[in-house]
């Protein structure tokens, strides 16, 4: 039997569909809750793991410039690309099947599906900058 920590050690070069069932196996073992679960806390290490690990901004040269974000390049096989604004992961574009994309910004999905992968990021710009504006200007300290 693997062990959670072979799992976690392995991340770096697991293929995006590998680490997205393991995402999927946790998450429905976490729902059962932590009462007689003695897999909930290995499921929560490697839920955060995963998250951590696909929160992190790869290389520059893994990476392109497109509408104002950074973005995971297109690679065979690649159904989610992620967006960052400077190292900070802000937006996700998810291929649900050929010519439809969609579309989390700060873990917000937009309604809206798109056809292809250019208009998925630019709608994903497009709302990560409308959130800028909407939000509340900081308080002054000095008040």
């Amino acid at each position: 039997m693997i062990s959670i920590d072979t799992v976690i050690d392995s991340l770096p070069v697991m293929p995006e569909s590998k680490r997205a069932i393991w995402m999927t196996n946790a998450t429905r073992v976490i729902a059962r809750g932590p009462r007689r679960n003695p897999a909930y806390s290995s499921a929560l290490r490697l839920r955060d793991s995963i998250a951590a690990f696909e929160a992190t901004r790869p290389a520059n040269s893994d990476l392109i410039a497109a509408f104002g974000l950074d973005w995971d390049r297109m690679v065979k096989d690649r159904t989610s690309f992620r967006g960052f604004d400077g190292a900070h992961l802000v937006a996700r574009v998810t291929r649900i099947k050929p010519n439809k994309f969609v579309v989390q910004v700060q873990g917000v999905a937009l309604s809206q599906p798109y056809t292809t992968l250019s208009a998925a990021r630019a709608a994903a710009s497009k709302a990560l900058l409308a959130g800028a504006h909407d939000a509340p200007a900081p308080q002054s300290l000095a008040a």
